[in-house]
């Protein structure tokens, strides 16, 4: 048995249909990746075929024996282990995470009781050879064992989600279901993921948005397009790198045909204002002639299967036209000398000496636990003169340019929140001076124009939308900065956004520094300068 949705839709309360009316069988043992535009729904749809499937609702079927890993790993698990076999398997750790998780929330009250059942029955389907699974992976992701010692709420974001696979994986279900899998894995630890996926017998149905990954291990595609139907469109049997360009060449087709759609419809409304004239002038009958032309018109509107498909017409763009772009220069931004700093457990990372000049574009490389984003946090508490303070610095310094001013630093941490909830268009005034129709230029640019207005509460965005108006905002003042830190900008983004992204930084002649996992994002980048940390 597989998944199989039939009839299945899915909505927020008092919204238009994420996902409308759709059945789908998937084949047992492919591999299949659902893509679409930050905010399309991805992530709700993965989590309430999920949910509906505990609950028994006829609209879901699929096996017993599913794992389903959010894209928010569970951060209230509390305890500590103290050998492998003491390790809680897949099933218990997840059904501690969701009475949690919905214990105080408005979810059907019937659900707790399900969850029980569920696992009290899917308890028994953990393979008897789990913890020589287990203990086989952890070793093949480079996981040590001192992690053990640790609470597991403490641990990084990238161990958890190691731990996490090596469980799906030991677990063997028969449905693997997970949102942003590759998000937080170095390079390597993706390598291991990719073998894994490729090698299972499970039927999984993945979010990602790793180029390199999908281009090497996934060849089925559901894309999930903003438009009126609400239906996926099933690409099967194909790469990630023809899939995307499959789908650049039908945008630049349908803006072909957009454009004579245009001109057609412009041409009619002109034939319809020289009727109303003659009608005026000469005192003639257009009546039937007229309505001939408007009935053309809305004919053209309503039928015309653009209307179908308008977000694939959409081209993100986040700098601003008007934009001057700073000139490089030699000057030195930061330069760092014998810096020590605490990395896992009892660990020192140092770096012995290191210069960041305006105009480089260096990538900081390294496997999970190594500190490039500690070295990263680190240089920006230099920045706000706080390095003494860090927890983790130990020792040597992180000396700031003479010219180096704080406001002219933007970075973008890799595990974003939303912060205080407040209206886009207080977030947007707080960090670039724009009035209200330049905000609704700045979403409609950014293509939240049809979805979002001024007036949205930031909390209502998606992650990768959060994301995207950041970059969108940088996009709009980028002339004012020296440097750009990202660290993982590729998590959470969709491909097109991420195009958008490599199209903004390609103009931009400050410093970039650069954390990302994703080798293909990186060498579209232009880094020009490696910083590998050991």
């Amino acid at each position: 048995m597989s998944l199989k949705l039939i009839n299945y839709t899915m909505a927020y309360p008092g919204s238009e249909n994420l996902l409308n009316s759709t059945t789908f069988e998937f084949s047992e043992g492919k591999k299949y990746t659902l893509l679409g535009y930050n905010g399309v729904g991805k992530t709700s749809i993965l989590r309430d075929i999920w949910e509906k499937s505990i609950l028994g609702d006829r609209q879901v079927s699929l096996p017993l024996e599913t794992c389903y890993l959010p894209q928010h790993l569970p951060e209230n698990l509390d305890f500590k282990i103290k050998s492998i076999k003491e390790f809680p398997n897949y099933y218990e750790l997840i059904y501690q995470w969701l009475t949690e998780e919905y214990r105080d929330k408005a979810v059907d009250l019937d659900f707790n009781d399900r969850l029980l059942d569920w696992f009290l029955e899917v308890s028994s389907y953990v393979s008897p050879t789990f913890v020589q699974d287990f203990e086989r992976n952890i070793f093949e992701l480079g996981l040590s064992t001192g992690f053990w010692d640790k609470n597991f709420i403490n641990l990084s974001a990238g161990t958890k989600k190691k731990i996490f696979l090596a469980l799906i994986f030991a677990t063997k279900p028969k449905l693997i279901i997970v949102d942003e899998l590759t998000n937080h894995l170095d390079a390597k630890s993706i390598e291991v993921v990719s073998k894994w996926v490729s090698e299972s017998e499970s039927t999984m149905l993945l979010i990602d948005h790793n180029g390199e990954f999908l281009e090497s291990t996934i060849s089925n595609f559901l894309f999930l397009p903003n438009n009126k139907e609400r239906k996926w469109v099933y690409y099967p049997n194909i790469k990630y790198n023809e899939f995307i360009e499959l789908l650049d060449n039908k945008r630049e087709s349908q803006a072909l045909d957009q454009k004579r759609l245009d001109k057609r419809r412009k041409s009619m409304e002109k034939q319809l204002e020289f009727l109303q004239w003659r009608a005026e002038v000469f005192d003639a009958d257009i009546g039937a002639s007229a309505r001939t032309i408007k009935h053309k018109i809305e004919w053209e509107i309503d039928s015309n299967s653009l209307n179908e498909e308008k977000d694939l017409r959409k081209i993100v763009k986040m700098v601003h036209a008007k934009t001057k772009l700073i000139k490089p220069k030699s000057n030195i931004l930061i330069t760092i000398n014998n810096l020590s700093y605490i990395i896992g457990i009892n660990k020192e990372q140092t770096v012995k000496e290191f210069k960041v000049y305006k105009g480089d574009r260096i990538w900081i490389k390294g496997p999970n636990g190594t500190g490039k984003s500690t070295l990263i946090n680190l240089i920006q508490s230099t920045i706000d003169d706080q390095l003494l303070k860090h927890p983790q610095y130990l020792d040597g310094e992180i000396i700031k340019g003479v010219t180096f001013e704080r406001n002219k630093v933007f970075a973008i941490a890799q595990n974003q929140n939303y912060g205080e909830s407040k209206s886009i268009q207080h977030f947007v005034r707080e960090r670039v001076k724009l009035e209200w129709f330049q905000i609704n230029g700045l979403l409609k640019n950014l293509g939240f124009g049809e979805k979002y207005n001024f007036e949205t509460n930031v909390s209502q965005l998606s992650l990768g939308e959060y994301i995207r108006l950041q970059l969108g905002i940088l996009g709009n003042n980028i002339s004012n900065y020296d440097l750009i830190i990202l660290d993982e900008p590729g998590n959470f983004l969709d491909v097109f956004t991420q195009q958008a992204l490599i199209d903004m930084l390609k103009m931009f002649k400050g410093a970039l520094l650069l954390i990302t996992h994703d080798q293909l994002l990186g060498d579209k980048l232009g880094v020009e300068e490696i910083l590998e940390l050991e």
